[in-house]
């Protein structure tokens, strides 16, 4: 079961959040085209090198899906994104500060309490990312954009809500 809601922040800015069967919970910020991600992980902690490394490495892939990541093709159905030099990645110079916040809760499921993580960013922060960007436009009319929220999309949305 997944549902993600919007809650107004006590700082006047939305705030999204994205929970997973899962146990995790990312929330994204926007505030002067800075976008801050806040993720927590309900988990037993074995190692917090690899844990930490797990969820950055999946609230990247899941922001990129979100902004950038797009497998294009021309008018006759052929590929024009065929190579990295065409496909939109995201790298750590793109991507925000963000803050994980350890949660242990231990499952009753296996001796060691373990549970997985490697998915938790991923999942969480493409929805979160994506309404971000929609709400960061939602005052000039803008109510959809689609995936990748590319700077051309945001600005084609953008100029049909003037419409």
């Amino acid at each position: 079961m997944e549902t993600t809601t919007k809650t107004q922040g006590t700082s006047g800015w939305d705030r999204y959040f994205h929970m997973t069967e899962r146990g995790s919970n990312l929330g994204t910020e926007v505030r002067g085209g800075i976008v801050t991600f806040v993720t927590m992980a309900y988990i037993v902690v074995l190692n917090p090198l690899i844990l930490d490394g797990q969820i950055h490495g999946g609230v990247a892939q899941g922001a990129a899906q979100a902004l950038l990541e797009e497998v294009a093709y021309d008018q006759d159905g052929n590929p024009i994104t065929s190579n990295l030099a065409d496909y939109g990645f995201i790298s750590a110079a793109e991507l925000p500060s963000f803050e994980v916040v350890h949660m242990e809760t231990p499952t009753p499921r296996n001796p060691l309490g373990a549970k997985g993580i490697g998915e938790s960013g991923t999942i969480g922060s493409t929805p979160a990312v994506q309404s971000a960007v929609v709400d960061a436009v939602s005052h000039l009319g803008v109510r959809h954009i689609d995936m990748p929220a590319t700077s051309e999309r945001v600005w084609q949305a953008i100029n049909a809500a003037r419409k």
